[in-house]
């Protein structure tokens, strides 16, 4: 039920007017866009995202790209950064990965990158050319993040505000981070407002001063005139586009659907992905876990040894130990 309603019909049955300004308000900055614009399952697992008992917040210090660091650093392949893909092709039984102007043969593709950006990779079978744009067409629901960070001379709101975040009513609902909270800022402030839906796309062509202004402009009273006093600069981040609005697509798929676009004549190509379950940075651990379990169940299938004119009871008897190995082979 809930999969096919949108969250603004959901919102609508509450009656208390101001317990429906505070609900969107609340989860603004966490569904990247209108309420008419997703559904009230999506919207009511972000609401339940302020109910500590139903999860609990984490960060990785020094931002999320410290997690590609430090997996390219433990594994032992070959690691090629900031290598944009332009192409896949084929080649025998083998995939041809186009990047940097080289060309690199693979058995197996695993394209963990955001919906938009399958896009712009061209696809040279023609199969999997549509299957891909039927793929993209599917999850084409464009969520905008607009992030504002300030430094301060110090953490001046920590008097008047508890926690390591806040919500505002400005730009529809937005997110207030103390980011001095989490990392080392050597006793100097810093505040990181986070923007979402038409509000961070409208904004997105503003200069980066003109952006900090509104921000501070836009804190409660109390704190407006001294963060413009200690405002020493700031920077913002735009994702238009950069997330999806409706993860999951509707209706949602199986996961093999969701994974595999072109199974028949190309299982070998997978597809990662937070839009595919929810997101987050949990949605993207979701979408990988399903791909490598697809991938190793694969692999053991093609290694275990193939029964050929062997009794029942040793099916019975055989559970994957060297000891039954014998009897297995052809």
């Amino acid at each position: 039920m809930l999969s096919s309603m949108t969250f603004e019909e959901l919102l609508q049955r509450v009656p208390d007017e101001a317990a429906r300004r505070y609900l969107l308000t609340a989860v603004r900055s966490d569904i990247a866009t209108e309420p008419n614009s997703t559904n009230a399952l999506n919207g009511i697992k972000n609401v339940l995202m302020d109910n500590r008992r139903y999860l609990k917040l984490y960060a990785i210090a020094g931002g999320l790209e410290q997690l590609i660091a430090k997996l390219a650093a433990s594994l032992r392949a070959k690691i090629l950064l900031r290598h944009r893909v332009t192409a896949i092709s084929r080649s025998g039984e083998n995939y041809v990965v186009h990047a940097g102007g080289k060309r690199y043969p693979f058995d197996v593709v695993v394209l963990a990158v955001p919906d938009y950006y399958l896009r712009r990779i061209e696809f040279e079978d023609g199969d999997l050319r549509r299957a891909m744009s039927a793929h993209c067409s599917y999850y084409d629901r464009p969520g905008h993040y607009l992030r504002v960070t300030a430094l301060f001379r110090t953490p001046f709101w920590r008097r008047k505000v508890p926690g390591n975040y806040f919500m505002i009513d400005a730009f529809g609902g937005a997110c207030v981070y103390d980011e001095s909270s989490r990392f080392d800022a050597r006793g100097k402030g810093v505040l990181s407002w986070l923007l979402a839906g038409q509000d961070a796309m409208m904004l997105s062509n503003q200069d980066d001063d003109s952006l900090c202004r509104k921000m501070i402009h836009a804190l409660p009273g109390p704190l407006r005139d001294q963060a413009a006093r200690e405002l020493k600069e700031g920077m913002v981040h735009r994702w238009i586009g950069g997330i999806s609005a409706l993860p999951g697509g509707v209706p949602q798929k199986d996961l093999q659907s969701r994974h595999l676009p072109e199974p028949r004549r190309h299982p070998d190509i997978l597809v990662v992905g937070d839009y595919l379950f929810d997101s987050t940075l949990n949605g993207v651990m979701d979408s990988a876990d399903y791909v490598t379990d697809v991938l190793l169940t694969r692999s053991l299938a093609e290694r275990r040894p193939k029964a050929v004119g062997i009794r029942r009871d040793y099916f019975d008897l055989y559970d994957g130990n060297q000891s039954y190995e014998e009897s297995f082979h052809e």
